[in-house]
């Protein structure tokens, strides 16, 4: 965990699993975001699965970036099940390889780190999600900004979840998280994200906000 605090970055990370399908995440384009499904089918035709899976996360990234500003504009509810569903995933990943967990705890689902380990659980959903939370913000203002009473409760909130592992400890200090053990980068991740749902709605939605923002970044 290498987030400064009160501008804390997501933990999204890749597990060993089947190649991402490539069907969900186009339906949903092809819902709300014709040009861009338009082209992605186009990239597909012709690849074996993997190759599929990659460039479905390649396109994840690039619209991710092209469309953050309606991603975090909307409506809390989605942002909150964004973070429920990715706190979801990681621990799915720390019952099945902890080290990868740890290793790629502080990258992007879709960024290229993560593009060259296999697909994470559930990915395709969470991608759809995304999609999703990009239509439903369109045209919305933009979010409040967390205040430091919100990274507050929210540290709270992820002490409750995982009490033996010092998580704002190491948000804060590089030296300790990089004697930390895999188990606790993983589930302090995992928490992270899972106490997003534990905050009044409101004070939840402004917290994902932000670190939904923090995440989406040019390579």
């Amino acid at each position: 965990m290498r987030f400064p605090y009160g501008l804390i970055l997501l933990a999204f990370i890749q597990s060993p699993a089947a190649a991402q399908s490539p069907a969900p995440v186009l339906a949903a384009l092809q819902r709300s975001f014709p040009a861009e499904h338009a082209a992605l089918s186009g990239q597909l035709r012709g690849h074996s699965a993997a190759a599929q899976s990659r460039l479905v996360s390649e396109a994840m990234h690039r619209f991710a970036v092209a469309h953050q500003a309606a991603i975090v504009a909307a409506p809390g509810g989605r942002l909150i099940g964004l973070e429920v569903r990715h706190g979801a995933m990681l621990r799915a990943l720390q019952r099945r390889d902890v080290a990868l967990c740890a290793r790629l705890g502080d990258r992007g689902f879709f960024g290229r780190a993560a593009r060259a380990a296999a697909p994470a659980p559930n990915l395709d959903d969470y991608a759809v999600a995304l999609i999703e939370a990009a239509a439903a913000g369109r045209g919305r203002p933009p979010p409040a900004a967390a205040e430091r009473e919100d990274y507050s409760a929210w540290m709270a909130a992820v002490g409750r979840r995982e009490p033996d592992v010092p998580v704002q400890t190491l948000l804060l200090d590089r030296e300790a998280r990089a004697r930390a053990s895999d188990d606790h980068l993983c589930a302090g991740a995992a928490a992270m994200h899972e106490a997003i749902g534990d905050l009044p709605p409101e004070q939840g939605a402004r917290v994902a906000a932000t670190l939904i923002r923090s995440l989406i970044t040019v390579e």
